[in-house]
Protein backbone atom coordinates (compact mmCIF):
# COMPACT_ATOMS: atom_id res chain seq x y z
CA UNK A 1 0.00 0.00 0.00
CA UNK A 2 1.56 3.27 -1.11
CA UNK A 3 -0.88 5.77 0.35
CA UNK A 4 -4.09 6.19 2.30
CA UNK A 5 -6.30 6.10 -0.81
CA UNK A 6 -4.95 2.62 -1.60
CA UNK A 7 -5.95 1.44 1.88
CA UNK A 8 -9.47 2.84 1.43
CA UNK A 9 -9.80 1.15 -1.96
CA UNK A 10 -8.59 -2.19 -0.58
CA UNK A 11 -10.99 -1.99 2.38
CA UNK A 12 -13.91 -1.21 0.09
CA UNK A 13 -13.04 -4.06 -2.27
CA UNK A 14 -12.84 -6.48 0.66
CA UNK A 15 -16.15 -5.21 2.08
CA UNK A 16 -17.92 -5.78 -1.23
CA UNK A 17 -16.31 -9.22 -1.61
CA UNK A 18 -17.62 -10.31 1.80
CA UNK A 19 -21.10 -8.96 1.04
CA UNK A 20 -21.17 -10.68 -2.36
CA UNK A 21 -20.40 -14.03 -0.75
CA UNK A 22 -23.11 -13.48 1.88
CA UNK A 23 -25.70 -12.53 -0.75
CA UNK A 24 -24.85 -15.66 -2.75
CA UNK A 25 -25.67 -17.75 0.35
CA UNK A 26 -29.26 -16.47 0.32
CA UNK A 27 -29.04 -13.48 2.64
CA UNK A 28 -31.10 -10.45 1.56
CA UNK A 29 -29.17 -7.17 1.42
CA UNK A 30 -31.36 -4.90 -0.73
CA UNK A 31 -28.87 -2.02 -0.53
CA UNK A 32 -25.21 -2.43 0.49
CA UNK A 33 -24.70 1.25 1.36
CA UNK A 34 -22.93 1.47 4.72
CA UNK A 35 -23.22 -2.30 5.36
CA UNK A 36 -20.15 -3.81 7.04
CA UNK A 37 -20.09 -7.49 8.00
CA UNK A 38 -17.26 -9.32 9.71
CA UNK A 39 -15.86 -12.36 7.92
CA UNK A 40 -16.31 -14.24 11.21
CA UNK A 41 -20.03 -13.51 11.35
CA UNK A 42 -22.57 -16.21 10.50
CA UNK A 43 -25.59 -14.99 8.55
CA UNK A 44 -28.22 -17.60 7.70
CA UNK A 45 -30.22 -17.66 4.47
CA UNK A 46 -33.29 -15.39 4.26
CA UNK A 47 -32.00 -13.05 6.94
CA UNK A 48 -32.41 -9.39 5.95
CA UNK A 49 -29.63 -6.83 6.46
CA UNK A 50 -30.69 -3.23 5.81
CA UNK A 51 -28.51 -0.17 4.97
CA UNK A 52 -25.96 1.36 7.37
CA UNK A 53 -25.81 -1.80 9.46
CA UNK A 54 -22.53 -3.01 10.96
CA UNK A 55 -22.06 -6.59 12.17
CA UNK A 56 -18.83 -7.32 14.02
CA UNK A 57 -17.07 -10.28 15.60
CA UNK A 58 -18.61 -13.74 15.71
CA UNK A 59 -22.20 -12.52 15.50
CA UNK A 60 -24.87 -14.96 14.37
CA UNK A 61 -27.97 -13.77 12.51
CA UNK A 62 -30.53 -16.56 12.17
CA UNK A 63 -32.94 -17.19 9.29
CA UNK A 64 -35.66 -14.58 8.65
CA UNK A 65 -34.19 -12.16 11.19
CA UNK A 66 -34.08 -8.49 10.18
CA UNK A 67 -31.25 -6.18 11.23
CA UNK A 68 -31.23 -2.46 10.46
CA UNK A 69 -31.36 0.09 9.13
CA UNK A 70 -28.64 1.79 11.14
CA UNK A 71 -27.93 -1.03 13.59
CA UNK A 72 -24.66 -2.19 15.20
CA UNK A 73 -24.42 -5.83 16.27
CA UNK A 74 -21.25 -7.14 17.92
CA UNK A 75 -20.80 -10.77 19.03
CA UNK A 76 -24.55 -11.25 19.41
CA UNK A 77 -26.96 -14.04 18.53
CA UNK A 78 -30.09 -12.77 16.77
CA UNK A 79 -32.79 -15.47 16.68
CA UNK A 80 -35.18 -16.43 13.89
CA UNK A 81 -37.77 -13.78 12.96
CA UNK A 82 -36.24 -11.32 15.42
CA UNK A 83 -35.86 -7.63 14.49
CA UNK A 84 -33.18 -5.16 15.49
CA UNK A 85 -34.21 -1.73 14.19
CA UNK A 86 -31.78 1.22 14.44
CA UNK A 87 -30.22 -0.12 17.65
CA UNK A 88 -26.86 -1.11 19.14
CA UNK A 89 -26.34 -4.60 20.61
CA UNK A 90 -23.18 -5.98 22.22
CA UNK A 91 -22.38 -9.54 23.36
CA UNK A 92 -25.98 -10.50 24.03
CA UNK A 93 -28.65 -12.89 22.78
CA UNK A 94 -31.94 -11.86 21.20
CA UNK A 95 -34.21 -14.86 20.87
CA UNK A 96 -36.71 -15.72 18.15
CA UNK A 97 -39.55 -13.30 17.47
CA UNK A 98 -38.17 -10.54 19.71
CA UNK A 99 -38.29 -6.97 18.45
CA UNK A 100 -35.67 -4.39 19.38
CA UNK A 101 -35.82 -0.68 18.60
CA UNK A 102 -35.67 1.81 17.29
CA UNK A 103 -32.97 3.57 19.34
CA UNK A 104 -32.17 0.83 21.87
CA UNK A 105 -28.78 0.14 23.45
CA UNK A 106 -28.19 -3.40 24.66
CA UNK A 107 -24.98 -3.66 26.64
CA UNK A 108 -23.12 -6.94 27.24
CA UNK A 109 -24.57 -10.02 28.97
CA UNK A 110 -28.23 -9.43 28.15
CA UNK A 111 -30.77 -12.00 27.06
CA UNK A 112 -34.00 -10.98 25.35
CA UNK A 113 -36.62 -13.74 25.41
CA UNK A 114 -38.90 -14.99 22.67
CA UNK A 115 -41.43 -12.44 21.37
CA UNK A 116 -40.24 -9.83 23.85
CA UNK A 117 -40.37 -6.16 22.87
CA UNK A 118 -37.78 -3.52 23.75
CA UNK A 119 -38.75 -0.15 22.30
CA UNK A 120 -37.66 3.44 21.82
CA UNK A 121 -34.84 4.88 23.94
CA UNK A 122 -34.33 1.90 26.24
CA UNK A 123 -30.97 0.80 27.63
CA UNK A 124 -30.32 -2.68 28.99
CA UNK A 125 -27.25 -3.86 30.90
CA UNK A 126 -26.64 -7.38 32.23
CA UNK A 127 -30.38 -8.01 32.13
CA UNK A 128 -32.61 -10.96 31.32
CA UNK A 129 -35.90 -10.03 29.68
CA UNK A 130 -38.03 -13.13 29.46
CA UNK A 131 -40.62 -14.34 26.98
CA UNK A 132 -43.33 -11.86 26.02
CA UNK A 133 -42.10 -9.04 28.25
CA UNK A 134 -42.42 -5.45 27.01
CA UNK A 135 -40.22 -2.46 27.79
CA UNK A 136 -41.74 0.01 25.39
CA UNK A 137 -39.87 3.28 25.83
CA UNK A 138 -37.61 5.60 27.83
CA UNK A 139 -36.39 3.15 30.47
CA UNK A 140 -33.16 1.78 31.95
CA UNK A 141 -33.03 -1.85 33.07
CA UNK A 142 -29.71 -2.93 34.57
CA UNK A 143 -28.62 -6.01 36.53
CA UNK A 144 -32.19 -7.26 36.48
CA UNK A 145 -34.44 -10.20 35.74
CA UNK A 146 -37.69 -9.23 34.02
CA UNK A 147 -40.26 -12.02 34.14
CA UNK A 148 -42.55 -13.33 31.41
CA UNK A 149 -45.27 -10.98 30.12
CA UNK A 150 -44.07 -8.11 32.31
CA UNK A 151 -45.05 -4.65 31.05
CA UNK A 152 -42.68 -1.82 31.94
CA UNK A 153 -44.06 1.62 31.05
CA UNK A 154 -42.37 4.89 30.19
CA UNK A 155 -39.69 6.47 32.37
CA UNK A 156 -38.79 3.48 34.55
CA UNK A 157 -35.40 2.42 35.92
CA UNK A 158 -34.18 -0.43 38.08
CA UNK A 159 -32.19 1.14 40.93
CA UNK A 160 -29.88 -1.47 42.42
CA UNK A 161 -26.68 0.26 43.57
CA UNK A 162 -26.47 1.14 47.27
CA UNK A 163 -23.14 2.95 47.04
CA UNK A 164 -21.08 -0.17 47.64
CA UNK A 165 -22.74 -3.16 46.02
CA UNK A 166 -24.89 -3.82 42.98
CA UNK A 167 -27.93 -5.90 43.85
CA UNK A 168 -29.95 -7.95 41.40
CA UNK A 169 -33.47 -6.65 40.72
CA UNK A 170 -36.12 -9.32 40.11
CA UNK A 171 -39.49 -8.46 38.55
CA UNK A 172 -41.88 -11.43 38.68
CA UNK A 173 -44.02 -12.75 35.82
CA UNK A 174 -46.97 -10.60 34.74
CA UNK A 175 -46.01 -7.51 36.74
CA UNK A 176 -46.86 -4.01 35.49
CA UNK A 177 -44.57 -1.08 36.27
CA UNK A 178 -45.33 2.45 35.08
CA UNK A 179 -44.95 6.15 35.75
CA UNK A 180 -46.93 5.94 38.98
CA UNK A 181 -44.23 3.91 40.71
CA UNK A 182 -41.51 6.45 39.97
CA UNK A 183 -43.76 9.39 40.84
CA UNK A 184 -44.69 7.83 44.18
CA UNK A 185 -41.04 7.22 45.11
CA UNK A 186 -40.11 10.82 44.25
CA UNK A 187 -43.22 12.14 46.05
CA UNK A 188 -41.96 10.71 49.33
CA UNK A 189 -38.83 12.86 49.04
CA UNK A 190 -40.09 15.97 47.22
CA UNK A 191 -43.67 16.66 45.99
CA UNK A 192 -42.51 19.40 43.59
CA UNK A 193 -40.03 17.07 41.90
CA UNK A 194 -42.74 14.43 41.66
CA UNK A 195 -44.99 16.89 39.84
CA UNK A 196 -42.21 17.79 37.41
CA UNK A 197 -41.54 14.09 36.89
CA UNK A 198 -45.15 13.47 35.84
CA UNK A 199 -45.18 16.55 33.55
CA UNK A 200 -41.93 15.54 31.82
CA UNK A 201 -43.17 11.96 31.55
CA UNK A 202 -46.37 13.05 29.79
CA UNK A 203 -44.49 15.41 27.44
CA UNK A 204 -41.97 12.72 26.45
CA UNK A 205 -44.75 10.20 25.99
CA UNK A 206 -46.60 12.56 23.63
CA UNK A 207 -43.43 13.30 21.63
CA UNK A 208 -42.57 9.61 21.35
CA UNK A 209 -46.11 8.51 20.54
CA UNK A 210 -47.17 11.31 18.19
CA UNK A 211 -43.94 12.28 16.43
CA UNK A 212 -41.12 9.72 16.68
CA UNK A 213 -43.08 6.47 16.44
CA UNK A 214 -45.32 7.54 13.52
CA UNK A 215 -42.31 8.85 11.59
CA UNK A 216 -40.27 5.64 12.07
CA UNK A 217 -43.24 3.35 11.41
CA UNK A 218 -44.28 5.38 8.38
CA UNK A 219 -40.86 4.91 6.79
CA UNK A 220 -41.01 1.16 7.38
CA UNK A 221 -44.43 0.65 5.78
CA UNK A 222 -44.34 3.48 3.23
CA UNK A 223 -47.07 5.48 4.99
CA UNK A 224 -46.83 9.20 5.84
CA UNK A 225 -46.43 9.87 9.57
CA UNK A 226 -49.72 11.83 9.66
CA UNK A 227 -51.58 8.78 8.32
CA UNK A 228 -49.89 6.57 10.92
CA UNK A 229 -50.87 8.99 13.70
CA UNK A 230 -54.51 9.07 12.54
CA UNK A 231 -54.58 5.26 12.23
CA UNK A 232 -53.15 4.78 15.73
CA UNK A 233 -55.50 7.37 17.24
CA UNK A 234 -58.65 5.94 15.62
CA UNK A 235 -57.60 2.35 16.20
CA UNK A 236 -56.78 2.78 19.87
CA UNK A 237 -59.98 4.76 20.42
CA UNK A 238 -62.14 2.08 18.78
CA UNK A 239 -60.52 -1.19 19.86
CA UNK A 240 -57.54 -0.36 22.06
CA UNK A 241 -54.18 -1.99 21.30
CA UNK A 242 -55.79 -4.47 18.90
CA UNK A 243 -57.31 -1.58 16.98
CA UNK A 244 -53.87 -0.02 16.51
CA UNK A 245 -52.59 -3.27 15.01
CA UNK A 246 -55.60 -3.50 12.69
CA UNK A 247 -55.98 0.13 11.61
CA UNK A 248 -52.34 0.78 10.59
CA UNK A 249 -52.25 -1.92 7.85
CA UNK A 250 -55.79 -0.95 6.74
CA UNK A 251 -54.69 2.68 6.34
CA UNK A 252 -51.56 1.50 4.49
CA UNK A 253 -53.73 -0.41 2.00
CA UNK A 254 -56.12 2.53 1.58
CA UNK A 255 -53.19 4.90 1.08
CA UNK A 256 -51.68 2.61 -1.55
CA UNK A 257 -55.01 2.26 -3.39
CA UNK A 258 -55.50 6.03 -3.40
CA UNK A 259 -51.99 6.48 -4.76
CA UNK A 260 -52.73 4.02 -7.56
CA UNK A 261 -55.96 5.84 -8.44
CA UNK A 262 -54.19 9.20 -8.48
CA UNK A 263 -51.35 7.84 -10.63
CA UNK A 264 -53.83 6.33 -13.10
CA UNK A 265 -55.65 9.66 -13.38
CA UNK A 266 -52.37 11.48 -13.92
CA UNK A 267 -51.43 8.99 -16.63
CA UNK A 268 -54.85 9.38 -18.32
CA UNK A 269 -54.54 13.18 -18.29
CA UNK A 270 -51.05 12.92 -19.74
CA UNK A 271 -52.31 10.69 -22.55
CA UNK A 272 -55.14 13.15 -23.33
CA UNK A 273 -52.72 16.07 -23.31
CA UNK A 274 -50.39 14.26 -25.70
CA UNK A 275 -53.32 13.39 -27.97
CA UNK A 276 -54.46 17.03 -28.09
CA UNK A 277 -50.90 18.13 -28.78
CA UNK A 278 -50.74 15.75 -31.76
CA UNK A 279 -54.04 17.12 -33.09
CA UNK A 280 -52.80 20.70 -32.87
CA UNK A 281 -49.36 19.98 -34.29
CA UNK A 282 -49.41 19.68 -38.11
CA UNK A 283 -48.37 16.25 -39.43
Amino acid sequence: MENFSDIITANEDNRKRVLAEIIKSGVQIPCIDGVIISEEAEIEANAVILPNTQIYGKAKICANAEVGPGSIVEDCIIGENAKVIASHCYRSEIKSGAEIGPFVRIRPDCTIGENARVGNFVELKNAEVRKGAKISHLSYIGDSEVGEDVNIGCGCATVNFDGRNKNRTVICDGAFIGCGVGAFMILIDNPVKALWFVIIFLVLQQIEGNIIYPKVMGKRIGLPSLWVLVAITLGSGALGAIGMLIFVPIFAVVYQLLNEVIEKRKAARLVKAEAKQKEVTPG
